[in-house]
């Protein structure tokens, strides 16, 4: 089957779905991916818990005589700094250096 009849068939069956109250139209088009799916299944749930956590564990956790609040503020400052710095970067690219026609 092409992709335009795989998203046909999918949109028949996400109608059929809706129409017969079995939950939605959401299950039908997932279908149509699968190869996409089951690589982000086996990333969250074989490659992230066997293999990464165990590499990136002193990076993930902090020592235990570190006082956790004091964590938690530092690592939300870090990623709050983290994500105006990008704004700022975003906001000069699309307004100040990159002018579109």
């Amino acid at each position: 089957m092409t992709p335009d009849e795989l998203m046909t068939e999918a949109c028949r069956l996400a109608k059929e779905s809706v129409d017969n109250n079995w939950g939605g139209p959401f299950g039908a088009v997932g279908g149509v991916d699968l190869p996409r799916l089951h690589r982000g299944l086996i990333m969250t749930y074989v490659t992230m818990p066997f293999y990464v956590n165990r590499i990136l564990r002193s990076w993930l956790t902090s020592p235990g005589d570190v006082p956790q609040p004091a964590t938690n503020l530092k690592g939300l400052a870090v990623s709050g700094a983290l994500v105006v710095v990008s704004a700022v970067i975003f906001w000069l690219v699309t307004t100040q250096i990159w002018h579109l026609p």
